[in-house]
């Protein structure tokens, strides 16, 4: 093998290597998330110089690159040629499971979720997971219908549909589905759905 060829900085998280320390030190930045090049005018932050140079130009209000089909202007090449898909219908990036293609290669990487099964994004209503973070959003506003619809009585029971503004009066009224009686009387045994039960039968005792 060529010198030229030997590549022996490797990432010790995704074991891909590079030929130069730099390069290598640009990539770990996916695995720990610095951004390190910052926008002094909106404080967003980068990984590679390179990109908070390109996003200056928004502040700029400059846009270099312009579409030669219907003169739209854009800031960045990258996202010219991106657009320049919607004029040919061009897409490029093909599934390699399923054959679907995608104009974007953020497109196809959302739509792999969906064969691997991962579900990385969750509702902190109900719990229920989905592949791509705009699902989740579309979930989310289902809840905020609902909680308008009911009053803002977001949590209901799925037994007899009556609905509570906060989980934990839901809990306690659950109990009447479950029979379970978490309360209970140190004297007699007796158990109690509600604190306040226990709480009022205790005084029979002391009568």
């Amino acid at each position: 093998m060529s010198s030229r060829t030997v590549r022996s900085f490797e990432c010790f998280v995704c074991d891909r290597s590079f030929k130069q320390q730099h390069g290598l030190d640009r990539h770990l930045r996916i695995h720990t998330g610095e951004k390190p090049f910052q926008c002094d005018i909106c404080d967003r932050a980068f990984r590679l110089s390179g990109d908070l140079t390109r996003h200056a130009l928004i502040h700029k209000g400059l846009k270099p690159y312009r579409c030669n089909l219907c003169e739209e202007s854009f800031t960045q090449k990258g996202t010219l040629v991106s657009h320049i898909r919607t004029h040919t219908g061009e897409k490029p990036f093909a599934c390699t499971v399923c054959g679907r293609r995608f104009a974007q290669s953020y497109s196809l990487t959302l739509h792999l979720l969906t064969h691997s099964g991962v579900k990385a994004h969750h509702c902190a209503e109900c719990g229920k997971s989905f592949s791509h973070s705009i699902s989740l959003k579309r979930h989310q506003q289902t809840h905020m219908k609902r909680s308008v619809s009911l009053g803002g009585r977001t949590h209901v029971c799925s037994e007899c549909g009556k609905s509570f503004r906060r989980a934990g009066r839901l809990e306690v009224h659950n109990r009447i589905h479950t029979g379970t009686k978490p309360h209970q009387c140190v004297v007699c045994d007796r158990g109690f759905r509600r604190i306040r039960q226990l709480k009022s039968h205790l005084y029979s005792h002391v009568q």
